[in-house]
């Protein structure tokens, strides 16, 4: 089986990166030799974590975006490669498109299922993702991830480009846009944010 990272970040003075078999690993690159610790097992391969998904379905079927919280919780979102376009009526076209989930390090090493990010919303895309509380952001609501989806068509030389999001609670996604007119040699967009303190 092949193994590899799918993300990194970085946050309190380490490095987070999950792997293809959604383990994460922390980086401690502080003193004279880095330190590499393990926070998070990986998913067993033959246990069912959600609606008979098991762990290797999950690991070869989604894309996952790692983020971290401000009180320690960490945050997994997993994506359906196969998933390109958001359905007409809003609704999702399968139930397990994503799959977000959540662990915290200290007391567990074990990811959990969770339709509930509190008052967070998650921003993914070609970067780092982002998980902004919305307590002081007005229009903004928790338990939303917004994402920027780029995909490549080399036949006709341009991007299609779909912004939308989703709402973990009600499983439910809306397209805010989609673009057929980006040229390839056009780098894909980012969030970006400035500091909130």
């Amino acid at each position: 089986m092949e193994y590899y990272y799918e993300d990194i970040m970085y946050h309190d003075g380490k490095f987070y990166s999950i792997t293809s078999e959604s383990e994460v690993q922390a980086f401690d690159l502080s003193g004279d030799y880095p330190v590499m610790m393990l926070l998070v097992e990986r998913l067993a391969h033959n246990i069912e974590y959600l609606d008979k998904i098991s762990g290797s379905i999950i690991n070869d079927l989604y894309n996952k975006y790692l983020a971290c919280s401000s009180i320690g919780e960490m945050f997994l979102f997993l994506w359906h490669k196969d998933h390109i376009y958001y359905s007409k009526n809003g609704i999702l076209p399968r139930p397990n498109d994503f799959i977000l989930m959540k662990v915290k390090p200290e007391t567990s090493h074990h990811w959990a299922t969770t339709k509930d990010m509190g008052n967070m919303c998650l921003f993914i895309g070609s970067n780092n993702p982002i998980l902004i509380p919305t307590k002081d952001l007005e229009g903004l609501k928790g338990d939303n991830i917004f994402s920027i989806e780029t995909i490549p068509d080399e036949e006709v030389g341009q991007y299609t480009r779909n912004v939308g999001y989703f709402n973990v609670k009600e499983e439910r996604c809306e397209g805010f846009s989609e673009s057929l007119k980006s040229p390839l040699y056009l780098k894909p967009p980012i969030w970006f944010t400035l500091s909130l303190h």
